[in-house]
């Protein structure tokens, strides 16, 4: 009778000590699932900003993060490096083509890196260098003084850069640090323009400041101005030197060695792609005793990317990532989508016509263009259509714009083939030969590999050129491009 009592009496205490349990135990649980949802939002905010996609990771003696296939910093490149390397996963290359046009190239030359000046004082000097198939060098400088004033710093003419287009005097570098491998920089002719900044380098006991510049200047060697093919290999030799240096064009000032005119529509094109008005060393702008916290020395066009082996028939397979990140990056400056960058009506083709400038006379015309457009423009199917392409006629605005809706592109060879870096996937080029340039110039045949373009060659032309010649040539060029439209349509 007692026992049955007591045990009536202690089932309360056992429920009560079971409802304890399990509060403490959805207590825990709660405070265990907060505290993982205040480290994801942590963790959120770390990454928005600072991208890091780790493979691995080392510190150099700066603190600096050394990349491998890493990111780390969210620069207004950060897009389309990541770009870059999901297209290079994404596609089929040779390590010969990614060493040349791919990752690995930046990679390569991140770990190129040697100092020519360091130690004793503030300053220092590191060069990068892309051995093969062509010497090419990237220096940068650390709290150095820049005299770009006379008799330190000299143009040469307006006509095409050579070897001693512009002159640096004794001194037009000084540093307060010891000269290492002074002769590291090779003294060959597309290279001397370095020669001429380290070899005039001169190191003092203490520098004598007077200025300060603490924004990071880039200093741009201009492989021509007029041209837009020379004026693509600056733009993507300058994109390639922000990556190996992993920095951010919106935050560097450029500044033009040479003494080339200003103005143009390939000038401009430095403004939108950097954000801020380009300074000319010539004019001045730094006064005596001015020191600069980092400053860049670009790299010369000359044996770009776009032709360091022209001798080298590469197969499709060659597709070159940084020139789709260069891609992506000036769409993003131009604000243009990358989802209006395909073949849609009304397709159009680009037929260029080559005229004389004021200043100059234009060789590779085509004398019987007019009568080839109207021909062209009259046997057209609907849903096409047929323009004059003359991009110095354009803003830098509408180059691109118009670019990066055209379809086929037809002419001479000539720098107006360069736009193919901003085509849409697939698109066409028909090249025609005439005077001088034969099909042993492979620039664009090369870019249309690297860009996942077609090409074809018409053939070489003294005088007139056939307009059903050329029509039969791009009616193939038509059903090719219809095909591979009908193709995408059932993949969607």
């Amino acid at each position: 009778m007692n026992r049955n009592l007591n045990k009536k009496e202690n089932l309360p205490l056992i429920i009560k000590i079971i409802v304890i349990i399990v509060l403490i135990g959805q207590i825990t649980i709660f405070f265990i699932l907060n505290s993982k949802w205040i480290i994801k939002k942590e963790n959120e905010k770390i990454i928005s900003k600072e991208i890091q996609i780790i493979n691995t990771k080392s510190e150099n003696e700066n603190g600096k993060c050394e990349i491998k296939y890493e990111i780390c910093k969210n620069n207004s490149l950060t897009t389309s490096i990541i770009k870059m390397m999901e297209m290079e996963k994404e596609i089929e290359i040779t390590k010969k083509c990614s060493d040349q046009y791919g990752f690995s190239l930046i990679n390569n030359w991140k770990k190129s890196r040697i100092n020519i000046c360091s130690g004793i004082g503030s300053s220092q000097i590191s060069c990068y260098k892309r051995f093969q198939p062509e010497k090419h060098i990237l220096c940068t400088g650390n709290n150095v003084e820049i005299k770009g004033y006379d008799p330190f710093f000299k143009a040469g003419s307006t006509s095409l850069p050579a070897k001693n287009n512009v002159h640096f005097g004794e001194g037009f570098l000084t540093v307060d640090c010891n000269q290492e491998i002074k002769n590291w920089i090779p003294s060959d002719q597309w290279e001397m323009h370095m020669d001429y900044v380290i070899g005039n380098m001169v190191s003092v006991p203490e520098m004598n400041c007077e200025h300060w510049i603490n924004e990071t200047a880039m200093f741009i060697f201009r492989w021509d101005y007029r041209n837009s093919y020379h004026a693509l290999e600056d733009y993507i030799t300058t994109f390639i030197s922000l990556m190996i240096l992993d920095e951010d064009p919106q935050k560097i000032q450029l500044v033009f060695t040479d003494d080339m005119p200003s103005g143009s529509q390939l000038y401009n094109f430095w403004s939108i792609y950097f954000g801020k008005e380009p300074i000319f060393l010539r004019d001045g702008k730094f006064p005596k005793n001015t020191c600069f916290k980092k400053v860049i020395f670009g790299m010369w066009a000359r044996y770009s990317i776009l032709d360091i082996d022209l001798k080298i028939n590469w197969n499709k397979n060659c597709r070159s990532p940084i020139l789709f990140a260069f891609k992506n990056y000036i769409f993003e400056r131009f604000n243009i989508s990358f989802k209006d960058n395909v073949h849609k009506p009304p397709y159009t083709i680009a037929f260029v016509k080559r005229e004389d400038y004021i200043e100059k006379k234009v060789s590779r015309k085509i004398p019987n263009y007019d009568e080839i457009f109207n021909y062209i423009e009259g046997k057209l199917p609907p849903n096409w259509s047929i323009i004059k392409f003359q991009p110095e006629k354009l803003t830098i605005e509408e180059q691109i714009q118009i670019s990066s809706r055209l379809s086929i592109i037809m002419g001479p060879h000539g720098a107006a083939f360069s736009y193919l870096v901003y085509f849409p996937e697939k698109s066409h080029l028909i090249e025609i030969f005439m005077e001088n340039r034969v099909a042993a110039n492979v620039h664009f045949r090369n870019i249309c590999t690297f860009m996942g373009h077609e090409y074809h060659n018409a053939g070489h032309f003294n005088s007139d050129i056939p307009p059903d010649k050329l029509w039969n040539l791009l009616v193939h060029q038509l059903m090719k491009l219809k095909n591979f439209l009908n193709l995408k349509k059932k993949q969607f």
